[in-house]
């Protein structure tokens, strides 16, 4: 009997598998809570560092390129912008007679200058990258469209796998002065309101000779009469 009683105490003092699973389960719930906060928040620290690096990153090379562009004094790919065309590669002639060509690479995604690789391919990758230009008449200045997306090859972590910043830019070409495909006719420009050009002066009215004094006459003076 008193076995008995005793027994009863020490069950009524402990705990039951299932209060043990629940308390169990609670405390999973809550780490898991917990965890998925701190996860999110890094991962979204972590985004904008990357999409910053990207943004840096792109506004540099696009910066480059448009430095480049702008003081072209002549474009030869494409052969024609009139009235619009789009092409993986700009080449074109500086003041200096220096000839630089932009192509756009898609396949192996990079951006070179004359061969030389504008973008940190290491941690970069470049989609969608080409080159547009506009030029709606011949009598018009042809204009050049830059655009490219830069990709982070760096992931986030956890649910993102990469970054992506769009870049695009219009460039209106300055120094532009002949053109294959699209001359800029160039020629005397008119001046409005041009002053005749004077003539031969004009010849002198001869001034008359003088002549000689003519000598005037005497009149004889008349004799007296003789009373």
């Amino acid at each position: 009997m008193q076995a008995h009683r005793r027994g009863q105490g020490l069950s009524k003092s402990g705990y039951s598998l299932i209060e043990l699973l629940a308390v169990i389960a609670i405390f999973a719930a809550v780490g898991m809570i917990v965890v998925s906060i701190i996860a999110f928040t890094l991962r979204g620290s972590k985004k904008a560092d990357l999409t910053e690096t990207l943004r840096r990153g792109g506004t540099g090379v696009l910066s480059q390129m448009v430095r480049s562009v702008r003081y072209a004094r002549s474009i030869t790919t494409p052969a024609s912008c009139v009235p619009s065309t789009s092409s993986s590669t700009l080449t074109f002639a500086s003041v200096a007679e220096v000839q630089t060509a932009l192509a756009c690479d898609n396949a192996s995604g990079n951006i070179t200058s004359n061969g030389v690789s504008l973008i940190d391919t290491t941690n970069f990758t470049v989609q969608d990258c080409s080159f547009i230009c506009r030029q709606p008449t011949i009598l018009d200045m042809p204009t050049v469209t830059m655009q490219f997306t830069l990709t982070s090859k760096v992931s986030a972590g956890f649910f993102d796998t990469s970054v992506s910043v769009p870049f695009k830019t219009t460039i209106s070409l300055r120094n532009i002065n002949d053109y294959a495909g699209g001359a800029v006719p160039s020629g005397p420009t008119p001046t409005a309101g041009a002053i005749p050009t004077a003539g031969p002066p004009p010849t002198a009215i001869p001034t008359p000779t003088t002549g000689p004094t003519p000598t005037p006459t005497r009149v004889p003076t008349p004799t007296s009469v003789p009373t």
